[in-house]
């Protein structure tokens, strides 16, 4: 036959699936973003960029191409609801491999916490002679990650108490009743 020619011809056989890595946000983390950055690593055996899809709750949300081997920001593409969500990467190379990221669950929560003195705390401006200062609070927070109670006084930052926990009260004991102001929050 004619149309055969002393021409070598070479055939790349990839066989070898490209690998996601998702580096950011971390597993189980909380974000008030709601389109958030999602970095990523795609690594291939031949290709310098490779398709990346990524999912979130199982649904295409954007598609982009990665450079090979390089941490890459992709941001979701639309707004995310108060929610949890479930977000994967996918990495496609050219010859059609693909393979998901271990999975990633982020929590967006954009709702401010609600947090009110109440009684026994005393009002704003109250003057005392005494060595102790109680507050009580209410909060309101569905993904509660910690409480900080800091007092002042003139001098600066007097104590800083961080709970992981829901606690709502705080006494604060030993303290000057010598004509010192004091400030918490």
């Amino acid at each position: 036959n004619s149309d055969f020619t002393d021409t070598n011809r070479t055939l790349t056989v990839d066989l070898t699936n490209p690998t996601s890595t998702i580096n950011q946000p971390s597993n189980n983390s909380f974000t008030t973003d709601n389109t958030p950055d999602i970095n990523l690593t795609v690594i291939d055996n031949f290709d310098s960029s490779i398709t990346t899809n990524i999912y979130l709750n199982g649904s295409l949300n954007k598609t982009q191409a990665v450079s090979n081997n390089t941490a890459t920001n992709i941001t979701i593409s639309e707004a995310l609801s108060n929610s949890l969500w479930l977000i994967i990467a996918e990495a496609v190379d050219d010859s059609g491999r693909r393979v998901n990221s271990s999975i990633l669950f982020l929590t967006i929560d954009t709702t401010n916490p609600l947090i009110e003195f109440i009684s026994p705390t005393e009002t704003n401006g109250t003057s005392a002679s005494r060595t102790w200062i109680f507050v009580n609070v209410s909060i309101t927070e569905t993904n509660l990650q910690n409480i900080s109670y800091k007092l002042f006084n003139s001098t600066g930052l007097l104590n800083w108490t961080n709970y992981t926990t829901l606690v709502t009260s705080i006494n604060w004991t030993g303290l000057s009743n010598s004509n010192i102001l004091y400030w918490y929050n």
